[in-house]
């Protein structure tokens, strides 16, 4: 027997009935470009779930705020005992509050296995060797600061305020923040 003019089907399994469609005169007939309909598109939404919305977290979250510095006078010998001694690879170069710089390891290392001193010869100095480097805003996120990375071919980036050195950030920190993130999942 035909269903009634006007009535509804039931809906099909695991199908979502839809509105019947509206009628001159009918209120849905009124509705206001805002309103959504079963057909209309929805306003663009992230195609990421709510938790997934925050995975860029600031540089100060990541970064080593405890500093171990070297002023630009200091003698490349001395710049690799102080790494040794404290476990770090890169030494922010400071002159009076003024960060100039950065001196890598790997830099002094190198150097000091290919001079041999000579008589008469001052010995290098981390002026010598310094390095300029990305300075991030405290407000940068962690891509900013691998891209920061990438574009400079050092792993690290410094972390300031106006003249005021923050923080470091290494590529060791990304990595622990990234591994941080997976873990949380």
């Amino acid at each position: 027997m035909p269903a009634p003019r006007g009535a509804q089907r039931p809906a099909a399994a695991g199908r979502v009935p839809l509105t019947a469609p509206a009628r001159r005169g009918d209120a849905r007939s009124r509705r206001t470009s805002d309103e959504e309909t079963p057909m209309t598109p929805r306003p663009h939404r992230l195609a990421a779930p709510p938790e997934a919305l925050d995975d860029d977290p600031p540089v100060t979250g990541l970064m080593t705020q405890r500093i171990v510095a070297i002023v630009p006078e200091a003698e490349l010998s001395v710049a690799l005992r102080l790494m040794a001694a404290r476990g770090v690879r890169h030494l922010p170069v400071l002159d009076g509050a003024r960060c100039v710089g950065l001196v890598l390891d790997t830099d002094v290392a190198r150097l000091l296995a290919l001079t041999r001193p000579e008589p008469g010869v001052p010995p290098l100095r981390v002026r010598d060797v310094c390095r300029r480097v990305p300075a991030l805003e405290p407000t940068a996120r962690r891509s900013d600061a691998a891209r920061g990375m990438q574009a400079s071919g050092i792993d690290a980036v410094l972390v300031g305020d106006g003249e005021r050195l923050l923080g470091i950030v290494t590529a060791t920190d990304l990595v622990r923040s990234l591994a941080a993130d997976g873990a949380d999942r």
